[in-house]
């Protein structure tokens, strides 16, 4: 009896002691999981859109304003999902490909984007998304490729 109860106590501590890290090797040193922000903050940040660089907005009311002017002749696929994912600190396209006019972009992460951003914030966001890579030239529809959740649903979308 004695012998097993310190067995099993081993066998305890050396899987505890097996488990694996929470670190993640990430190539890009700057980029934080938005699972990761939320879980440690478990706080949504009221300003979650700059319009530092942003080239459009849209209001409460999802009216569209042009910020500011592009030239699209030097515009690339790259150059605007770098805006989109410098302007939305939470929501992160990973990756496109395009097919004829329309741009499929894919948003792995999309809890923000449909649980925590609320109706009104996730349609602000697939807004401001589609009139930016739609500016693209020969871009008229944006195929979002996301898990579905309460507040915003995949799918084609245009101006």
């Amino acid at each position: 009896m004695k012998y097993s109860l310190l067995s099993f106590f081993y066998i305890c501590a050396l899987c505890s002691s097996c488990g694996s890290s929470n670190t993640k090797q990430l190539h890009n040193e700057n980029y934080h999981d938005p699972r990761d922000t939320f879980i440690h903050k478990n706080v949504f940040p009221i300003d979650s859109f700059q319009k530092s660089t942003a080239i459009w907005s849209a209001d409460t009311n999802f009216k569209m304003t042009r910020l500011r002017n592009v030239n699209s002749d030097t515009l690339t696929p790259e150059k605007l999902i770098s805006i989109l994912n410098l302007d939305w600190n939470y929501v992160r396209i990973s990756s496109y490909r395009i097919s004829h006019d329309t741009i499929f972009v894919a948003i792995p992460f999309s809890n923000v984007l449909t649980q925590q951003m609320g109706t009104t914030g996730a349609i602000q966001y697939l807004s401001v998304a589609t009139f930016t890579l739609t500016e693209l030239p020969g871009i008229k529809y944006v195929h979002f490729n996301f898990e579905e959740g309460d507040h915003a649903s995949p799918g084609t979308y245009s101006r």
